[in-house]
C-alpha cells in the first residue's frame, strides 16, 4: 500500500474528492462489485497521471472529476486497466505541451503497443454476445468493434 500513498495536500484532497465523487455516481450495480481498494487505486493513479504531466494539470478539477477519474465508460466488465495503461501510455505522452498533443500521440500510437496491434473487427457486440468490452478484454483479444475500441481510447486518454 506503500505505492498509494500521495504526498502533498492539493493532491491528497484531490483524492479525496475523487473518491467521493466516484462513490457518489456509481451505477447502482457496482455497489456491491467494486471495492474500497479498486476505487482507491484508480484514483490515486488518475490523480498521479495529473502530477507527472503538465498538460494534465491544466483540466479544471470538476472536468477531471467527471471525465478522467471514472474507471467505467459504459457497461464493460469492471477490471483494473489503469495501472497497465498508465505503464504504456505515460512514454506515449511524455513531453507533450498540451492536451491535444497528449491527445493525438495516445490515438495514434496506443494501438500498436501490443502484439498484435489491436485493431477493429466488426459485429462483435451483438444480443447474446457482447465482445470484447473492457480495456484488458481488448488487449487479450488484439481486437474489438467499434463500442470497445472507443471504451479502450477513452481509458487509455484517461
Amino acid at each position: 500500500a506503500g505505492d498509494l500513498i500521495i504526498s502533498s495536500g492539493d493532491d491528497r484532497a484531490l483524492f479525496v474528492d475523487c473518491v467521493e465523487h466516484l462513490v457518489n455516481r456509481m451505477p447502482t450495480g457496482d455497489r456491491n462489485l467494486v471495492s474500497a481498494e479498486y476505487l482507491t487505486q484508480n484514483c490515486v493513479l488518475a490523480v498521479r497521471a495529473r502530477q507527472r504531466h503538465a498538460f494534465a494539470a491544466s483540466v479544471p478539477v470538476p472536468v477531471f472529476l467527471e471525465y478522467v477519474a471514472p474507471y467505467c465508460t459504459f457497461n464493460e466488465p469492471r477490471d483494473l486497466w489503469r495501472p497497465l495503461l498508465a505503464n504504456v501510455v505515460d512514454p506515449l505522452v511524455a513531453g507533450a505541451s498540451t492536451l491535444e498533443e497528449a491527445a493525438l500521440r495516445v490515438n495514434a500510437l496506443v494501438w500498436q503497443q501490443w502484439d498484435p496491434p489491436i485493431h477493429f473487427v466488426p459485429q462483435q457486440t451483438r444480443p447474446g454476445r457482447p465482445g470484447q468490452l473492457s480495456p484488458l478484454a481488448v488487449i487479450r483479444a488484439g481486437n474489438a468493434s467499434c463500442t470497445g475500441l472507443s471504451i479502450f481510447l477513452v481509458d487509455a486518454l484517461r
